[in-house]
């Protein structure tokens, strides 16, 4: 969750830096990856970039991210 909270408030570079001192460079790379999102009411994706409210284009359902 911390790590979510970083990449939202721009300040995801101290976060990988942090992890480093605790973890490997592998488990770092792979926490850094993006995760798919879908919609919990269409199973339709999410974008990446998307934030605040969002309206899924193929049910109109309002999620908060």
């Amino acid at each position: 969750a911390m790590g979510l909270i970083a990449r939202a408030w721009g300040h995801f570079g101290d976060f990988q830096d942090n992890m480093r001192a605790r973890q490997s460079e592998d488990k770092v790379t792979e926490i850094s990856e993006p995760i798919e999102v879908k919609c919990p009411r269409c199973g339709g994706p999410v974008p990446l970039d998307a934030a605040g409210l969002f309206s899924c284009p193929y049910c109109g359902t309002t999620l908060k991210l």
